[in-house]
């Protein structure tokens, strides 16, 4: 099924600046969150500036913030950056120590950055003190694991980490294509 929806994806987004107003449309009609979702991302990489789509990417990101975050990277308008930054500033953050805890600071931030922001200093530490409980939880269960803390689970260049950053590479060469423009 995720090969469908992603192919479906960039088939829609092929079409370019022709495809704006039927998905526009398609978006305005559903109710479904998914659908919204899925056309949301679709309009992120039309390649097209509209401030029709900027509202959308925004109510995405209110709605989903993982989500709405990664579309407004692809969508590569800086102008994004003051939203991104008040999602940052406004995220509270989850006392659950997993590893996966506060994905939303990691991704918001990541997203000021890609799209050429800095981060404040609160927000340097609110980022830093989720790397700093994920390196807690890891070392934990690589003592579990009979690892140790020196060498933790998911320390050093992981599959999913090199997958990550090569896609947040495509992204920041997109973004800056589209900045060029």
């Amino acid at each position: 099924m995720e090969l469908l929806y992603n192919s479906a994806i960039r088939a829609l987004r092929a079409f370019g600046s022709a495809a704006v107003e039927r998905v526009l449309a398609a978006h305005a009609a559903t109710t479904s969150a998914d659908h919204r979702e899925a056309l949301a991302e679709v309009l992120s990489g039309l390649g097209e500036r509209d401030p029709r789509i900027f509202d959308i990417l925004l109510r995405t990101l209110g709605e989903h913030v993982d989500l709405g975050a990664g579309l407004l990277v692809e969508y590569g308008d800086p102008a994004s950056v003051p939203f991104l930054g008040a999602a940052l500033d406004g995220a509270v953050l989850d006392e659950d120590d997993g590893l996966l805890a506060n994905q939303d600071v990691i991704e918001l931030a990541a997203a000021i950055e890609d799209l050429g922001g800095a981060l404040t200093e609160e927000q340097e530490r609110k980022v830093l003190t989720v790397q700093a409980r994920r390196q807690a939880v890891r070392s934990m269960l690589g003592a579990i694991a009979g690892r140790g803390s020196s060498a933790p689970i998911g320390a050093g260049g992981s599959a999913s980490a090199d997958r990550r950053k090569k896609k947040l590479r495509k992204l920041r060469k997109q973004a800056q294509r589209r900045n060029r423009r």
